[in-house]
């Protein structure tokens, strides 16, 4: 029960992000981000492990287009410094929880 409860949390949170970025102008979209990185840091700690779960995500595609190709190939340069990080660990990114 509670894992369901948590899928749709988790589908809810995509949604309300999907709608953001869909709707969101780029000045809007670069501001939030620079807003992002105003939150508390064990917060911004956390929104890094969801930007690095989509970095990966995105690095392994194997069908893209011209809408996306350049995430792609930017998240695969991106994974590949990640690799190369202290907290790479076991083909993820560890980051400490403080």
């Amino acid at each position: 029960m509670e894992l369901g409860k948590k899928i749709v949390e988790v589908e809810d949170f995509v949604k309300v992000v999907e709608d953001f970025v869909n709707t969101g102008g780029m000045e809007k979209l670069r501001m939030s981000g620079e807003e992002l990185a105003r939150m508390h840091p064990t917060l911004q700690q956390n929104f890094m492990r969801v930007v690095v779960a989509f970095i990966k995500a995105q690095s392994e595609k194997k069908y893209f287009d011209a809408r996306n190709e350049a995430t792609v190939e930017l998240c695969r340069e991106l994974w590949d410094v990640l690799s190369k990080s202290k907290y790479f660990f076991k083909d993820n990114v560890i980051l400490p929880f403080i």
